[in-house]
């Protein structure tokens, strides 16, 4: 091993190794490092040659200079190269566990690689090392809610307002300690405290987006659409806030207004499951089958395995006239979700609907055969099937117009497709 004029910092065989070092090494290589001062280092960094300041950051941590050290993790992690940046931060914070810096960008480095159960305890250990570090507070206070530990993140969020009130341009603990509020139950404070976001900062995407949908949960929809279209207008190119607009909309009945917003959701962001199930939705409601039909296939191939978009696209099917992959998705859907509130009543509406079509479609209908089919249908989807049950299921059918002129409608399609009418030429017109 060639001698070192400086003594070798324990941190030197693992912390400084990067990429470079180590293919040059497997090579057999020498490692060139540009002879370099700190300053030239910053200077490069500060330029915005974060290649060449790694490179000189490298060299000067390789004869021991943590801060060197510390200065090279910083560049790896504002590169992207967070598993590098680990990798030279962890012996550092072995060796000083209570040096904030090197805490706090250890936590980075490994938030960013998703290792959320060891972030929370570093992030934690940086507020308790550096009490007026806000952004550290903000990050384990989302770290905590989307852990769902709402109390937690309560103490952090009003604890560090306490010390440090949120600013015009920087309402973040306020509406996480909103969001902690609303998950402990508590609306009416989580309520009060978005308000207070907005007011403060009324460009707060976030807080008009977090507004509406306490508010929703509350029921006060229309004040709810009101703070999402002003989350919108904050932020025109965010999906959440579309996605949350147009979703109200449909949900109080106004599909054709839902659209505009669901569609460009879907625009930005081609992979919100939600926003496509919604949208499809709002197209169902606004007669426009196919383009329904398009948006559920989509949610649908998101998520294969959902019960809510499986039975949104069998009333799709059932309304384009396809019964038997309508009744395939709704069994599809309840077995997903045996509980789900209205993939029952579909079955056994779908069950019906079918078996009366084809009764009405043949030349001799069979009434007896139909409910045999009827209650053996209603059987193996553990549906009640007793004679009470199936005369219920078809004096409904009866007693809803709409569905009995559908179901007319569907078996003189049948007719005409298993009885052509002759054409004048002689040849058949379907």
């Amino acid at each position: 091993m060639a001698t070192m004029s400086q003594p070798v910092h324990p941190l030197s065989t693992l912390a400084l190794v990067t990429t470079v070092g180590v293919l040059a090494a497997c090579a057999g290589a020498p490692v060139e490092v540009p002879r370099t001062t700190f300053d030239e280092a910053i200077a490069a960094e500060d330029q915005g040659d974060l290649p060449g300041a790694e490179r000189r950051f490298e060299g000067l941590a390789r004869n021991g200079d943590t801060r060197a050290s510390l200065a090279l993790a910083r560049v790896l992690i504002r590169r992207g190269k967070h598993a590098e940046a680990a990798r030279v931060l962890e012996p550092l914070v072995e060796a000083e566990p209570q040096e904030p810096v090197r805490v706090r960008l250890l936590a980075e480095a490994w938030d960013a690689l998703g290792k959320a159960h060891l972030v929370i305890p570093l992030y934690a250990r940086t507020l308790r090392l550096r009490p007026d570090d806000v952004d550290a507070a903000v990050r384990l206070a989302e770290l905590f809610v989307g852990a769902k530990l709402f109390r937690e993140a309560e103490a952090i969020a009003a604890g560090t307002l306490a010390k440090h009130p949120a600013r015009p341009d920087d309402v973040r603990l306020l509406v996480l300690h909103a969001r902690a509020m609303a998950g402990r139950g508590r609306l009416v404070e989580a309520v009060k405290l978005a308000r207070q976001a907005v007011a403060l900062a009324p460009s707060s995407h976030e807080g008009w987006l977090y507004l509406g949908a306490f508010l929703r949960v509350q029921g006060e929809l229309d004040a709810a659409i009101a703070a999402f279209r002003r989350a919108v207008e904050a932020n025109p190119s965010n999906p959440d806030g579309l996605r949350n607009l147009g979703t109200a909309l449909l949900e109080r009945g106004d599909a054709v207004g839902a659209l505009k917003p669901l569609a460009e959701a879907v625009r930005i962001a081609p992979d919100d499951l939600n926003a496509w199930n919604a949208l499809g939705v709002a197209r169902v409601r606004t007669g426009d089958l196919l383009g329904a039909a398009a948006a559920l296939e989509r949610a649908l191939v998101l998520a294969p395995q959902s019960a809510v978009v499986a039975l949104n696209l069998a009333e799709v099917r059932y309304e384009q006239g396809e019964i038997s992959e309508a009744l395939r998705l709704a069994d599809f859907a309840r077995s997903l979700d045996p509980g789900m509130k209205g993939a029952a009543e579909a079955q056994e509406r779908l069950v019906v609907v079918r078996r009366v079509v084809e009764n009405l479609c043949v030349s001799m209908p069979d009434r007896a055969a139909m409910r045999k089919r009827v209650s053996e249908d209603l059987a193996s989807r553990r549906l009640p099937h007793d004679a009470a049950a199936i005369d219920a299921s078809l004096a409904r059918v009866k007693g809803d117009r709409g569905l009995e002129t559908r179901i007319l409608s569907l078996a003189e399609r049948c007719k005409r497709a298993a009885y052509p009418t002759p054409s004048p030429a002689g040849g058949s017109s379907k």
